[in-house]
């Protein structure tokens, strides 16, 4: 769980983010508002932990709103079945397509 100030925050910052996402990812508004604000949150705590100081840079928005586009867009299609993950060694998380997910790509080329 996430301080109460940055759940606020990732709150406010939220819809200037939710048309665009929604046009990029196929899920439902409320999947979306709920995982964008958890990825939203992982990014604030940091700042919150240094100083407690919330300003972002143009630089920072937009690293924000990309972290936004491929994190949703893994998470959608992990829970489609399209894709799935291990951890590597280094304890990052490694993706790979499913079975379902070769079959889709396969109807595309």
């Amino acid at each position: 769980m996430y301080p109460q100030e940055v759940i606020e925050v990732a709150e406010k910052i939220y819809p200037a983010f939710e048309e665009e996402l929604l046009l990029e990812i196929m899920q439902s508004k409320k999947w979306l508002k709920q995982n964008a604000i958890q990825v939203i949150c992982e990014f604030m705590l940091p700042k919150f932990l240094d100083d407690g100081d919330f300003l972002l840079t143009e630089e920072d928005v937009l690293d924000l709103y990309r972290k936004c586009l491929v994190d949703l867009s893994l998470s959608s299609l992990k829970e489609k079945g399209l894709l799935d993950g291990i951890e590597n060694e280094t304890g990052e998380e490694v993706f790979f397509l499913t079975e379902k997910g070769k079959k889709e790509r396969n109807k595309l080329q």
